[in-house]
């Protein structure tokens, strides 16, 4: 396959790539730090049980109103829409996430209420950053994601940890955390995206369609983004917040892995847009092919690392408590392994611009999740919650595969009769 960009003044594949890696892996090893400094500075495994709960129910929430705007811009090969519309949605979302984040805590969970407000907050605030990103990705210029990611990353984390130390207080902290978010969105953002807004759009139909365009994909990845957090709640609720610290904990190291594998996602879906919308076919097959077994690869090194090094690696990092869960590690790392297969397969359906049919899916393996938690988790506990995933991911790797499979056909066989191709949303 050939590496070269058919974007102008883009980066190569492989140049993107290395800057998305650097990227994600900043956010990656800075939202795991995050994790064990408050593991590390509070004892009781309740107050990592309550900062994931936060996550639990901000991220959901996020996802649903962010609508996977990045991904609707990235792919949008022709740029039929301004950036500004892009943003002025984004900032709609983030508004309502911001009123419902602490409607929802105080409704449910009352004494994490201040906490999940917080969360909110900072990952709103993020979500402004994200939508830079898309047009970042868009253009192939992922040198600008990286820098942005790893300014945000690095600075929160570094006044996360700082305030902490000071007054021993996770509301500080987090306050810390949100001021750097919005320095950076305010600050940063718009000089990294100097020269790559398009000067003229030829359509503009308007932020309403947008919403319509988007609202498919953004239910997508919110019935996605519940169903890795489903999990949590149910432990919540049938065990307590210990058990949620101590799960939380160590899927944290899984979720490391988890954003590498994103980098690369990242990377490819603008050139799997533009392999598609040109009908190279072969080339956006052999694409996905070997994203496919890079998931395959990472699975395998996760699980292999756990098995020589895991017991090692959780009783140092964390503690001998954690330690004693290796076996709920090695679980969750065949999960992940599914998760980036099932990613890499979602991926190549969006670049497709299919939106739609995935609403169905992941509607789907919610149902799954779902059931499969209240089956497991009472009588299994927190291993129960990893084969729940497990058993899911397995199902939606197969679904999305076919769904993939479907639709490339479709466009092989309209390409060789001579039609044009109807790409979902234009």
């Amino acid at each position: 396959m050939a590496d070269r960009s058919p974007t102008p003044n883009a980066l190569r594949l492989r140049e993107n790539f290395v800057w998305s890696l650097l990227g994600t892996t900043a956010l990656a090893g800075c939202n795991w730090l995050q994790f064990v400094a408050i593991i590390r500075y509070f004892d009781d495994p309740s107050t990592v049980g309550r900062y994931a709960l936060g996550l639990a129910v901000s991220l959901p929430l996020l996802a649903l109103t962010n609508l996977e705007l990045r991904s609707v811009l990235s792919t949008d090969s022709r740029e039929t829409r301004p950036f500004s519309e892009y943003l002025r949605l984004r900032l709609v979302g983030c508004g309502a996430a911001l009123l419902l984040a602490p409607l929802i805590g105080a409704v449910f969970y009352a004494d994490a209420l201040l906490v999940i407000s917080l969360v909110a907050a900072v990952r709103a605030v993020e979500a402004l950053s994200d939508i830079f990103h898309g047009l970042y990705q868009r253009h192939e210029r992922l040198e600008r994601f990286a820098a942005s990611q790893g300014t945000r990353s690095v600075l929160g984390l570094a006044a996360f940890v700082v305030v902490l130390s000071l007054w021993g207080d996770l509301i500080r902290a987090l306050l810390a955390q949100l001021v750097v978010a919005l320095l950076v969105v305010t600050l940063l953002e718009p000089r990294l995206a100097r020269g790559l807004r398009p000067s003229g759009v030829s359509e503009a139909p308007g932020v309403r369609s947008l919403l319509v365009l988007a609202a498919p994909l953004g239910l997508v990845v919110f019935l996605g983004v519940l169903q890795l957090h489903l999990p949590r709640f149910f432990i919540e609720a049938a065990l307590d917040e210990y058990a949620l610290g101590l799960f939380a904990a160590i899927a944290s190291l899984v979720a490391v892995g988890t954003m590498v594998a994103n980098a690369l996602g990242h990377a490819v879906v603008p050139r799997l847009a533009n392999y598609f919308a040109n009908g190279n076919f072969s080339a956006f097959s052999a694409l996905v092919w070997r994203l496919l077994g890079i998931a395959l690869a990472l699975g395998a090194v996760g699980l292999l690392g756990t098995w020589l090094l895991g017991e090692w690696l959780l009783g140092v990092v964390y503690d001998s408590e954690y330690a004693e869960w290796v076996n709920l590690l090695a679980v969750l790392c065949i999960f992940a392994g599914l998760n980036y297969m099932t990613g890499y397969l979602g991926a190549a359906i969006t670049a497709m611009r299919e939106f739609k049919v995935q609403v169905v899916t992941q509607a789907v393996r919610l149902l799954v999740v779902g059931l499969l938690c209240w089956a497991l988790i009472s009588p299994y506990g927190l291993m129960g919650a990893a084969w729940a995933l497990v058993i899911s991911q397995a199902f939606s790797a197969f679904l999305y595969y076919q769904i993939a499979r479907w639709y490339l056909g479709r466009a092989q066989v309209a390409s060789a009769a001579g039609m044009s191709i109807k790409l979902g949303g234009l």
